[in-house]
């Protein structure tokens, strides 16, 4: 086990972006850190930016839209597009998608019209359909602005007692702006008002999850996001279906695309040598990076057969609720450049049962096996699991520590600097 010294200085560089990828209104946070003298804090150019030989904005072409899974907790597809002739990418980039608000939001926003107080309601509320977003869960905010509009003394009283517990609902158990002022027709608002409060219609951002040396083809892996909202009281909940995976989910062979090809963190990307080994970790839709990984490692291999003789191992540590929910998953395995590692929270059969880092932890000595000869470590999912998976890792590099220790002396933070100065993480 090798021990970074008291010499090695470690630049711990964090931007987070907006993320606008599903109903939730979560961030991307890309947390990159480098060996090697203390530098400039990084600027938002120096974590997303243009791929080389990029435009801003392109027109893609939907060559196919698959239906990879729906049999367990999420419906999942996946996603070929055409990039135009000039347009490339390169492993680990991102496509941000600005998706129009789906129909069945506008049904119910052009419904909702009628009691907006204002003689070009109807006009102005088209410019505002094409331009606000829908589905973002309720800010404070803009429930004490809804208040503020509402004309019955019961639902006023409904808004007023709902913004404690409002303040605490995690974020994504918030109905929308929407899905209130469908639920309270006593809130009469004027369309300036609602302009004002309604945020812009913002990309969605999604690994891409192909290789260019495959085909000249880019796809992307998706999950069909649908949330439970919890309303103002317990009777009122209502469903919210993810705006741009339901666009996604509904294109067709031939529709054309808005987007743009984008490096959210240039670090995130596979060794240029074959001969680096790799540790992939990874929980639910964050196996999307990955899938490109893989399948370019396996095409440098079908195009150059005596790589095999210098490969390194990898792993790849699968975090799932059930089989039925795993994407692409056997491909990967049958491809023979990765090993894969399952772990099933929810699965019956043979499987490793409990979360990913809990397969991390109980497979530490082939996880050490490819640390000890500089291994690289990428690790992609939810926050907590990302959280988690490094606090797990930190301690099989520090070696003899019970899973519950807890350690803050010198030895242990100089193991702690040396994995982080290996390991790159994007939380989705």
């Amino acid at each position: 086990m090798r021990v970074a010294g008291p010499e090695t200085t470690v630049n711990v560089c964090k931007y987070s972006s907006r993320r606008a990828s599903g109903p939730s209104g979560a961030e991307f946070v890309a947390t990159a850190y480098t060996r090697g003298t203390p530098q400039v804090p990084p600027t938002k150019e120096d974590f997303e930016q243009d791929t080389p030989n990029t435009n801003d904005t392109i027109q893609a072409r939907v060559k196919d839209v698959k239906l990879l899974a729906s049999g367990g907790t999420e419906t999942k597809y996946r996603i070929d597009l055409e990039l135009p002739e000039g347009s490339t990418y390169e492993m680990g980039d991102i496509l941000k998608i600005i998706p129009p608000n789906i129909q069945q939001v506008g049904e119910d926003f052009q419904q909702r019209m009628v009691n907006v107080r204002n003689s070009m309601a109807i006009s102005g509320g088209t410019v505002l359909f094409s331009e606000a977003d829908m589905c973002q869960p309720t800010t404070l905010e803009q429930l004490e602005s809804l208040i503020q509009c509402c004309t019955n003394d019961h639902d006023r009283a409904t808004f007023q007692a709902a913004m404690k517990s409002f303040c605490g609902a995690p974020n994504h158990l918030r109905p929308s702006v929407l899905q209130l002022l469908k639920a309270y027709p006593s809130i009469i608002i004027e369309i300036h008002q609602l302009s004002a409060i309604l945020p812009e219609l913002l990309p969605r951002s999604y690994f891409i999850s192909s290789s260019p040396l495959t085909s000249s083809t880019c796809s992307l892996i998706f999950s069909l996001a649908i949330r439970k909202t919890r309303g103002l009281s317990d009777e009122d909940g209502d469903t919210s279906i993810g705006m741009a995976s339901h666009y996604l989910s509904q294109l067709r062979a031939g529709d054309s695309v808005t987007c743009s090809v984008k490096a959210l963190n240039t670090r995130f990307r596979p060794p240029t040598e074959l001969s680096t080994p790799l540790i992939m970790i990874c929980d639910g839709i964050g196996i999307a990076p990955f899938v490109g990984f893989v399948m370019h490692r396996a095409e440098l291999l079908r195009r150059r057969p005596a790589l095999w003789d210098i490969i390194a191992p990898a792993l790849l540590f699968v975090g799932c609720h059930s089989l039925d929910d795993s994407v692409y998953v056997s491909e990967l395995g049958s491809s023979g450049v990765v090993d894969v590692r399952y772990s099933l929270s929810r699965g019956a059969g043979n499987e490793f049962k409990g979360d990913v880092q809990d397969r991390v932890w109980a497979d530490g000595q082939d996880v050490m096996k490819l640390w000890n000869i500089r291994a690289k470590v990428y690790i992609c999912g939810s926050q907590s699991a990302c959280i988690e998976t490094e606090d797990v890792l930190r301690k099989l590099v520090m070696g003899g520590m019970a899973r519950s220790e807890t350690k803050t002396d010198g030895k242990f933070q100089a193991c702690s600097d040396d994995f982080k100065a290996r390991c790159v993480f994007e939380i989705i």
